[in-house]
């Protein structure tokens, strides 16, 4: 709560001024958003089972996500601008950002489990080693930031950041179980490096490749890359 209200006196004076939309909250597309994913995802826990249902549930998902795209595509102010991804820099940076966030969020579910019965570490030790990767997103993050803003090399930063991940995610999976903490700590540092210069400078792609008036939809969009590659919330 404190970091948040210091964060909100910050926002106040750093941030522009937008005008305020004239336009009210779609309802309708929220709850076919809402049906859309949630049937998804409930259908997808479920195809274990192979029943009747499962396939009912995929089918509703995919009715709901015709209907909410078709929807879009009617509204003078649509939630999600569906013609943004007809834009080849903003559909790779999506689709990018959804792949990252699905290594990474499959990563921190899996990883206490590989730590504790392949390594043999204790609760308290996996939890010291799981520390690194968040530590070093939130000391690179904004360098990476101020790199992208500076110089505009989005697209060689956003490269080296997928590489560096990339092999920080190689190194962790083959580490033996005699492996020491320091060594551990080392590889999960490499991954949080990776994925704090790939996210600054793509979020900032997938910002700057739509026009002014659709910046909501284009954050609209990141944020479901994340969220929709987030195993935790299925």
């Amino acid at each position: 709560m404190p970091l948040g209200i210091v964060a909100l006196v910050f926002a106040r004076r750093a941030l522009p001024r937008t005008p305020l939309a004239r336009h009210r909250f779609d309802w309708l597309s929220a709850m076919l958003s809402a049906g859309t994913f949630g049937a998804l995802i409930i259908g997808i826990d479920n195809l274990r089972r192979l029943t009747v249902s499962v396939a009912f549930e995929l089918a509703g998902a995919a009715v709901a996500g015709a209907l909410f795209i078709w929807r879009q595509r009617m509204l003078a102010y649509p939630m999600l601008a569906v013609e943004l991804f007809a834009r080849p820099v903003f559909a790779l940076s999506v689709v990018s950002s959804i792949c990252s966030f699905t290594a990474q969020n499959l990563t921190f579910v899996s990883l206490p489990f590989f730590l504790e019965e392949v390594l043999g570490r204790s609760a308290v030790e996996t939890g010291l080693l799981m520390t690194p990767w968040p530590v070093a997103v939130a000391l690179v993050a904004p360098i990476a930031g101020w790199l992208v803003d500076r110089h505009d090399p989005a697209g060689i930063l956003g490269g080296i950041g997928l590489v560096a991940l990339s092999l920080g995610l190689v190194l962790v999976a083959f580490q033996e179980a005699h492996a020491g903490v320091s060594r551990i700590a080392w590889c999960m540092a490499v991954c949080g490096v990776g994925f704090g210069f790939f996210q600054s400078p793509n979020n900032r792609t997938i910002l700057a490749s739509a026009p002014p008036e659709r910046a909501g939809s284009a954050r609209y969009s990141r944020q479901r890359a994340a969220r929709r590659a987030d195993p935790r919330c299925r």
